[in-house]
């Protein structure tokens, strides 16, 4: 998991610095490659805006995408589930449940 300063600093906002965030990705992608690997992203939501719409999300998978990077979004894998938001996270906190941390193993699994 990645949680870098950019996002970090935006993360009560609607917005964040795309040009900067396209930059760090790209650098990440180069830096991975690079060494034979795959770089590949995993969006997690979060509990608070799942089933929501994102205006974040959406603009970091517009960046993904504009760099050819492959990333699941498990809001839209859990989405279509059908699985209820209660049967996903734990109810006292922000935690996969196993529930939903056996959705995301076998998502991440079919991703892969």
């Amino acid at each position: 998991m990645i949680f870098y300063l950019d996002y970090q600093e935006t993360l009560n906002t609607k917005s964040f610095n795309q040009k900067k965030t396209s930059a760090n990705f790209k650098f990440l992608k180069q830096a991975i490659e690079a060494n034979g690997a795959i770089f590949s992203v995993t969006i997690i939501p979060p509990k608070s805006s799942y089933l929501k719409g994102d205006p974040k999300r959406d603009k970091l998978k517009k960046i993904l995408i504009e760099n050819n990077i492959p990333f699941l979004d498990l809001n839209q894998v859990l989405k279509d589930s059908g699985i209820s938001k209660n049967a996903i996270w734990w109810s006292d906190d922000t935690h996969f449940s196993p529930n939903g941390a056996k959705l995301t193993a076998k998502s991440l699994k079919g991703f892969l």
